[in-house]
């Protein structure tokens, strides 16, 4: 993933699967203390299909392609650790930011 690019990088914090075939990853940055800071980022890695013979196909992104959906800097603090996305269109990002403890915030975003 592109960012964070710093030290200590999760590069997959969280994955999902839409039901159209989308694959959203989250990545994090810890720099293994527990008071952070913490950076984060979630992207549209690409997409998984099954093809004729039924065979799972996934189609990922280059890393120059990838665009963060969301983005958190080191001033944000946050630790994207969990992703949800409800059929609504709404996005559920949820965080560990140890001593800082956890966080969750809905947003509106197109994958």
């Amino acid at each position: 993933m592109p960012f964070p690019n710093e030290d200590e990088v999760r590069h997959i914090s969280d994955l999902k699967v839409l039901a159209d075939g989308t694959v959203l990853v989250s990545s994090a940055s810890d720099p293994n203390m527990d008071d952070g800071p913490f950076s984060s980022a979630v992207y549209n890695a690409g997409r998984l299909a099954v093809d004729g013979a039924h065979h799972a196909v996934l189609r990922l992104r280059k890393t120059d392609e990838l665009t963060p959906l969301r983005r958190f800097t080191k001033q944000d603090d946050r630790k994207i650790e969990a992703i949800a996305f409800p059929r609504d269109g709404r996005a559920i990002w949820g965080t560990d930011d140890e001593n800082h403890g956890g966080w969750v915030r809905f947003d509106r975003v197109t994958p």
